[in-house]
C-alpha cells in the first residue's frame, strides 16, 4: 500500500504569511510584542493536521499515543508523531527564520501541544518564559499558535507592552480583575488557521469561555533562546530525511533531553465530573472490570 506523503512544505501556509518578509514579522514582535496574521495556514493544511494527529476524544488502551484530560482541558503532546503535517508546519523555514532571527543563533523547543478547551477551564495570566530581565528589550521567548477553530469566544489576550515592564505577575481569579480594571488588555478573536507569534515574556492568557456548549481548539508550541532542556519531543523517524540545520536545531537534534516530564501532570485524578466525554467513556467501556 503506497503511504501518503502528507502535505508538501509549501502548501502549509497561504500566500499572505509566506508574503510577509521574515524581518517585517520580526520587527512587529520586537515593537509590539506580538504578531498576528488572520488565515495564516491553508484551510486543507489545518483540515490534514486535525485528520492526522488522531482527535482528542478520551480514550484508552489504544496501541498509538493517546491525548490526555486535565481538568476542564484535552491535550495532545505528541502531535509531531501522529501529523507530519504538523511537523512540517513546526519545522518550516519561515518559522525557524523568525527564531533565528529573535532568538539568535542559538534556539530549541521546549514546549508542544495540541489542545481544547472548555468552558469550565480557567487560565490565569501568566509569562511563560518570567518576567524579570535585565533586558526588556531583548526576545528570549516565542510562543506560537495556530487557531484549529474559529475562535471568538475564549480568544487569546494580552496585557498590551507587558514584554517591556520586566514585572512581576502572579496570576489568581483576584490579581487577574485588578490587572484587566488597570492595564490595557487586547483580545485576538479569529478564524481557524490564524496565527499568533509572540514574545514569551508577554503576560497573556485564553480569556474564560462563556458558551456552554463551546469548545476551542490550538496548535501551540514554544521556542527559548538558548534552551538545552525541554519537554521530550516524539516523533516520527521516517520524517527526519530532509531536516535542514535549523529545524534540528529546534528540535534538539542530538542533544539528551534532561527534563522527564511533559505538561500537563496527569493521573486518573485529573479527569473532573464535568469532562463528559470522559465518564460516559468510562462508563460505557470499562464497567465490565468492575463486574465481580
Amino acid at each position: 500500500m503506497k503511504r501518503d506523503p502528507g502535505l508538501a512544505p509549501e502548501l502549509i501556509f497561504s500566500e499572505a504569511f509566506l508574503g510577509t518578509p521574515v524581518a517585517a514579522i520580526a520587527a512587529e514582535i520586537q515593537r509590539c510584542g506580538i504578531y498576528t496574521c488572520e488565515g495564516a495556514v491553508r484551510p486543507e493544511a489545518v483540515d490534514r493536521i486535525l485528520a492526522e494527529f488522531g482527535g482528542l476524544e478520551f480514550r484508552i488502551n489504544e496501541n498509538t499515543l493517546l491525548p490526555v484530560a486535565f481538568k476542564g482541558q484535552s491535550y495532545q503532546n505528541h502531535f509531531m508523531a501522529l501529523s507530519r503535517t504538523a511537523f512540517r508546519l513546526v519545522c518550516h523555514e519561515r518559522i525557524t527564520g523568525v527564531c533565528r532571527g529573535l532568538l539568535g543563533d542559538e534556539f530549541a523547543m521546549v514546549g508542544k501541544r495540541i489542545y481544547e478547551t472548555r468552558p469550565d477551564s480557567y487560565m490565569m495570566f501568566h509569562s511563560d518564559i518570567g518576567s524579570h530581565t535585565d533586558n526588556p528589550d531583548r526576545v528570549d521567548g516565542l510562543g506560537f499558535i495556530l487557531y484549529l477553530s474559529d475562535v471568538d469566544d475564549g480568544a487569546f489576550e494580552i496585557v498590551e507592552e507587558s514584554q517591556r515592564q520586566a514585572e512581576s505577575y502572579t496570576g489568581s481569579r483576584a490579581n487577574d480583575a485588578e490587572l484587566i480594571a488597570s492595564r490595557s488588555i487586547k483580545a485576538f478573536p479569529m478564524s481557524k488557521g490564524s496565527y499568533v507569534i509572540y514574545n514569551g515574556r508577554l503576560i497573556h492568557r485564553g480569556q474564560p469561555m462563556q458558551g456552554r456548549g463551546s469548545a476551542r481548539q490550538s496548535l501551540h508550541f514554544q521556542v527559548n533562546r538558548g534552551a538545552k532542556t525541554g519537554e521530550p519531543i516524539y516523533v516520527n523517524i521516517g520524517w527526519l530525511g530532509d531536516l535542514g540545520d535549523d529545524a534540528k536545531r529546534l528540535l534538539g537534534f542530538g542533544v539528551p533531553n534532561s527534563v522527564p516530564d511533559t505538561y500537563p501532570p496527569t493521573s486518573p485524578a485529573t479527569i473532573v465530573p464535568s469532562n463528559r466525554q470522559a465518564v460516559d467513556y468510562i462508563r460505557q467501556n470499562l464497567a465490565h472490570l468492575l463486574d465481580d
